[in-house]
């Protein structure tokens, strides 16, 4: 997991595809686009719009992923998110390889942490996630975008 500012996501060069999300971000008006997923590089590097009001923590389940790794950036907003180790995990559901996810619950060895606006998280394939949790009574709506990201698989080497 990595949680930093903004400013500085193009310095993670062991994020896939990072310069990829930096250039789409500097050519798009974040704020005009709609919900939903736009593909970026078809299902190997899409972006999910998402727009709602955080809710308790005890609303949400951590989830994982296997394939894709999260790039999550708070563009207005901020929510608390949570993270488990994994051996702390509890199974909610079983893992759906259509939509790359699994969700659990956990109540031991539970790490939370605010993300605000301006800043961003990386969540990689196994590591267990709860984005969208309210951390004050007021807070505002939020406007994130999830960068869904499937690592190249690595390059083959010919056999002699």
């Amino acid at each position: 997991m990595i949680h930093d500012l903004l400013g500085k996501l193009a310095n993670y060069a062991n994020v896939p595809r990072v310069t990829r999300i930096v250039a789409y971000l500097a050519s798009t008006d974040v704020t005009s686009l709609q919900e939903g997923d736009i593909p970026i590089d078809g299902e190997d590097l899409y972006v999910k719009v998402l727009r709602y009001h955080p809710e308790p923590a005890t609303a949400n389940y951590f989830e994982t992923h296997r394939e894709y790794t999260d790039v999550q950036i708070m563009f207005d907003g901020d929510e608390l998110m949570q993270t488990a180790p994994r051996g702390e995990l509890t199974d909610h559901t079983s893992y759906d390889a259509a939509s790359d996810y699994q969700f659990f619950t956990a109540t031991d060895a539970v790490s939370s942490f605010i993300v605000r606006e301006g800043e961003f998280v990386v969540f990689f394939p196994g590591e267990a996630h709860k984005p969208g949790c309210r951390w004050r009574e007021r807070d505002r709506p939020v406007l994130k975008l999830v960068f869904k990201i499937r690592p190249r698989p690595p390059a083959r080497t010919r056999q002699r």
